[in-house]
């Protein structure tokens, strides 16, 4: 009996795949140029950190060209000083001096609020840059129209008008600085401390009472040559302003968040 044969034939299709492992087919598509990075969680991390030191750093530049202008507008106000023609014009020495006080003061204010603003409450955006140069536009335009109202002054001229444009310019740059400080204040108010919290409600208060002294000033001071009259009014003002910002304020403030303070 011949022997037997026992062929075993096996085909396999053409058709049919091996399934490839990760790295053959990770190694596969990359030869095409198809390789697709998975952010992990350090990377995602390490972006948002990328992210905050660049909004710290441009925050950092707009405060120091702001603090730049803000200083040039306090050494111009000692070159708007002008020297009386002779030793019996005590009026223009009295007026200059008056000026200088009024407006050293309330820039410094701006100054120290523009500060505290940028380094806890603001917030970059298009809306805060726009508002921050145009409050620095503000405070360079109240200077020239001081510069100009000393001068016209000095002249025995009338400078009623320029009275006006200086105190609603003030009026203007000290709303530009509370509407960012208000921004700041609705974005970061989840995470704010409650001490600045309160700061922030605080000055906002302060910023309106002062935009409302500088507008009543504007349209009530009345300046003659050499002559400035004040309603009897304007100092009801003043106290009222006094009142609301060091005793209602606080007040309503421990009402609102007694177990904040």
């Amino acid at each position: 009996m011949p022997p037997r044969l026992d062929v075993r034939i096996g085909i396999q299709p053409s058709c049919v795949r091996k399934p490839e492992s990760a790295e053959t087919d990770q190694n596969t598509r990359a030869s095409y140029g198809e390789t697709q990075v998975i952010p992990t969680v350090s990377s995602r991390a390490n972006s948002r950190d990328e992210e905050a030191s660049a909004e710290q750093h441009t925050i950092h530049r707009i405060e120091a060209f702001s603090d730049i202008v803000i200083g040039f507008c306090l050494a111009q106000l000692g070159l708007n000083l002008t020297m009386p023609k002779n030793g019996a014009e005590l009026t223009v020495i009295l007026a200059n001096t008056a000026f200088f006080a009024i407006a050293f003061y309330f820039i410094v204010v701006l100054w120290w609020f523009h500060h505290r603003i940028f380094s806890t409450f603001f917030v970059t955006s298009k809306l805060t840059r726009i508002t921050n140069c145009t409050m620095l536009g503000g405070l360079v335009l109240n200077q020239y129209f001081l510069q100009a109202l000393v001068h016209v002054f000095a002249v025995d001229q009338n400078p009623d008008v320029l009275v006006r444009l200086y105190c609603f310019s003030f009026a203007f740059v000290y709303l530009l600085l509370g509407v960012m400080l208000f921004v700041g204040l609705l974005a970061r108010r989840a995470t704010l401390p409650i001490k600045e919290l309160h700061w922030g409600i605080q000055r906002i208060v302060n910023i309106v009472m002062t935009i409302g002294f500088f507008a009543f000033a504007g349209s009530a001071v009345v300046v003659t040559n050499h002559d400035v009259t004040f309603d009897r009014s304007g100092f009801l003002f003043v106290l009222a302003i006094v009142v609301v910002t060091r005793v209602i304020t606080p007040l309503v403030l421990k009402r609102v968040f007694p177990e904040r303070i």
